[in-house]
């Protein structure tokens, strides 16, 4: 996905980007209902079929960093950062990040809005973990308007309370992100 977008990323209008971020929340809420978590969602775990097309279909794949909700882990924990590329480390959760016992949906969700910000602005969120903590302190979430002129306040929306660095203020679940993700198409 992170090729696509850097090759047709220009070229999509508004209504693609939609459905192609709606593609990958409808994915994560699946698997949300199976119980299991991504952890390390982002471009770069996400599978394009069909690019030249005007529907490009989108699959998410990577799953071998994910776990299963509420299940105990006795041995050691590994950290998601030995599993996962380091340009992906800019999609993950600050929890995600700092602690992998912390991790939960709100975490998927974080990533989610991380990939509809890069979606939208045309970049990441952040070169590296380091900048991306800072812009989240800052500015308590990601900002799509900070960036591109004229963003409707709905994906403003969508955004800033998808990645906020607080998880008592994110958004708690996909369901939530895909309620939101309708009121950005309506808008």
């Amino acid at each position: 996905f992170d090729h696509f977008l850097a090759t047709h990323g220009h070229k999509l209008e508004p209504s693609q980007r939609l459905d192609l971020l709606r593609q990958v929340a409808d994915a994560i809420r699946y698997a949300h209902r199976k119980r299991v978590i991504h952890r390390s969602l982002g471009p770069q775990s996400i599978l394009v079929s069909d690019a030249a097309s005007s529907s490009p279909r989108l699959q998410v794949y990577n799953w071998q960093v994910g776990v299963r909700e509420n299940t105990s882990t006795s041995g050691r924990v590994t950290n998601v950062e030995n599993l996962v590329e380091a340009q992906s480390l800019v999609y993950m959760s600050p929890e995600a990040l700092s602690d992998s016992r912390k991790v939960s949906e709100a975490s998927d969700v974080f990533s989610l809005g991380a990939i509809a910000f890069h979606l939208f602005a045309n970049r990441p969120p952040s070169s590296n973990p380091t900048e991306l903590a800072k812009v989240l302190r800052e500015q308590k979430g990601l900002s799509v308007s900070s960036i591109v002129d004229g963003v409707g306040k709905e994906l403003e929306k969508l955004v800033k309370y998808s990645t906020h660095p607080d998880v008592m203020d994110r958004y708690g679940s996909v369901e939530d992100f895909l309620e939101q993700l309708t009121a950005v198409e309506v808008e």
